[in-house]
């Protein structure tokens, strides 16, 4: 056999895509969005203001939600000549409805007859 096609032969085949997209794991990321708090992404400032927390400081899999960051500097030259800087950074989530309506369509609760696996109990009460 060739040197060449010995070579080959060592080299993995790649994994299909079943093997590591699940339904499952597309469930999963879609909950993450939909159920997302932003109160995992601020922090009340002492001085009443909210300021979002460090990337590090973020809930395991927060991150995961976030499209996009964005880094915006502003510079301003002052009447005295200098010039100040401010950082700003703008989060953008993905969208939260978007991952509900998909969500709910999965388990059919858009339709005149919803399924599901468990019962849901309606309570009606009279008024007096």
């Amino acid at each position: 056999m060739p040197r060449a096609s010995k070579k080959v032969s060592f080299l993995p085949t790649p994994m299909e895509p079943s093997h590591y997209v699940t339904r499952d794991a597309v469930l999963q990321e879609l909950a993450l969005i939909a159920f997302s708090d932003v109160r995992h992404y601020i922090v009340l400032q002492p001085d009443g203001q909210c300021a979002f927390k460090p990337l590090h400081e973020l809930p395991h899999d927060a991150t995961r939600i976030i499209k996009r960051l964005k880094d915006k500097q502003h510079h301003q030259q002052k009447k005295d000549d200098t010039v100040s800087h401010e950082t700003q950074l703008e989060w953008e989530f993905y969208d939260k409805l978007k991952a509900l309506e998909l969500l709910g369509k999965h388990l059919g609760l858009f339709k005149d007859t919803p399924v599901t696996d468990s019962p849901v109990e309606i309570v009606l009460r009279k008024q007096d």
